[in-house]
């Protein structure tokens, strides 16, 4: 009797060539039905009709606060693009409402829930932080600048927060990425431990880098000269052209670019031109003691009719014969322009009064004087022959 043959199946079951596809659908069709499709749709018309009306609300936002910003920026007071920078920072946040309100009307797995959850923690942390990055130069700007509204000086020309700029981002976004990490769980006190430590020894080693930082915030909040001003200090007087973190940057007379750090500025008495109402020069002139009386009294009204007679706003204050000297009859006058007026104007319209003296004094036969000495003999040397009556020596400074 033959034995029965095995019993072999027609076919073995093939394998899942994709199972990853699968499991991939399986779990997105799963966490599809927790929601019906009414939910859905609701969370839909939510996010898109709360979109829409931010989108209108943005709009109207954005208008009225431009209106605003050209308005007050007429005055020079505010920088109009870190403002609009400002603006744009915090209507961007608004997007973000309608979305995450909506997802989270809906009932999703836990592990989707999280991360939603994480991702707008994300969104809201980067678009929060740097609104109020923009939010806190923008303030210290307007606080730089000052209280003042100078319709007629531009913003260009006043202080302002803009080289503080890299620093107030550095610190608000470490803030945020401390906040973040907090809030992902992670142990952020040992690392602001580490960071406090790393200032501690920064600080120690950059003395005087420091030193020269805080007397830029010194300045520029207590504003004693600003970008164009001439000022002068010790024996050096020059045009401001640059107020950096560290250093400070002037166009001497001369011409040569002269770079001082903050921390020597700030510990020395600094004189500005640009804040004086006029901006004075003090000359002096001498004339022979043979000079007539008459033209004597005639020398301020000459002064004064050649000072007007010049094509620029150079004005002759006072002028007085002041001493009776060696050699001379000494006077002296006082000559002033505009405070605004650059130092060299001033220098070229006292040349130009200068050279219109010596014209008008040959004119009128003043003669100028140089120093001269004038020697007296006795009547008993003349007896004796030892020399003349009297005997005049005239000797010119050399020097």
């Amino acid at each position: 009797m033959a034995a029965p043959a095995p019993n072999v199946p027609d076919a073995l079951p093939s394998a899942n060539p994709l199972p990853f596809v699968l499991s991939f659908t399986d779990f997105i069709m799963e966490e599809f039905s927790r929601n019906s499709l009414p939910a859905y749709l609701t969370a839909a018309g939510m996010a898109i009709i709360g979109a829409g009306l931010i989108l209108l609300l943005r709009g109207f936002i954005s208008r009225k606060l431009t209106h605003w910003i050209h308005t007050v920026g007429r005055y020079g007071k505010i920088d109009r693009g870190m403002a609009a920078q400002t603006v744009n920072s915090l209507i961007s946040v608004l997007p973000l409402l309608p979305v995450y309100s909506a997802l989270t009307s809906l009932t999703f797995s836990k592990n989707i829930t999280s991360a939603i959850n994480i991702l707008f923690l994300w969104l809201f942390t980067f678009v929060i932080v740097r609104f109020l990055a923009d939010l806190a130069t923008f303030l210290l700007d307007i606080f730089f600048r000052g209280s003042e509204w100078d319709r007629d000086t531009p913003a260009s020309e006043k202080g302002g927060a803009g080289p503080l700029k890299p620093i107030i981002r550095a610190v608000v976004w470490g803030l945020g990425i401390t906040f973040l990490l907090d809030n992902l769980g992670f142990q952020v006190s040992s690392i602001v431990a580490g960071l406090g430590i790393i200032g501690v020894a920064v600080g120690l080693a950059g003395q005087a880098i420091l030193a020269d930082f805080f007397s830029y915030l010194v300045i520029i909040m207590d504003k004693p000269f600003t970008i164009g001003d001439t000022v002068s200090f010790g024996d050096t007087t020059g045009t401001i052209e640059h107020i950096g973190l560290r250093t400070t940057r002037l166009r001497a007379l001369t011409g040569e670019l002269l770079i001082c750090p903050n921390g020597d500025l700030a510990k020395q008495r600094v004189g500005n031109y640009h804040e004086s109402e006029r901006r004075r020069r003090t000359l002096a002139f001498g004339v022979t003691y043979e000079t007539p009386v008459r033209l004597l009294r005639a020398i301020p009204d000459i002064v004064r009719e050649e000072a007007a007679k010049l094509d620029c706003d150079l004005l002759v204050d006072r002028v007085h014969f002041l001493a009776f000297g060696d050699s001379a009859l000494n006077y002296e006058l006082a000559v002033s322009v505009p405070g605004n007026v650059p130092i060299l104007r001033l220098l070229d319209a006292v040349q130009a009064l200068n050279l219109a003296l010596i014209e008008r004094f040959a004119d009128e036969n003043i003669a100028f004087a140089y120093p001269t000495q004038t020697l007296y003999v006795s009547q008993a040397a003349a007896r004796t022959g030892d020399a003349p009556l009297r005997h005049s020596v005239e000797e010119a400074d050399k020097v």
